[in-house]
């Protein structure tokens, strides 16, 4: 059923400016059943946002550097 599908995504808390060093408190997690999306943010502190990106999106490792 519907759990072995969805799963819990990171996603944008709020906007993001291209340059900004994110957080935790940048992030949220929401289900979703999109792929290749990451399922947690440890990968992702620290790093700046390449582009800017939307509220709700989710993320990659694509959109940081």
């Amino acid at each position: 059923g519907y759990r072995k599908f969805v799963r819990r995504h990171v996603v944008t808390a709020d906007f993001i400016k291209a340059g900004t060093i994110v957080s935790e408190q940048n992030f949220i997690f929401k289900r979703s059943s999109l792929n290749g999306v990451l399922t947690s943010v440890e990968d992702l502190l620290g790093k700046k946002a390449v582009n800017d990106i939307d509220t709700n999106q989710p993320v990659t490792l694509n959109d940081f550097k």
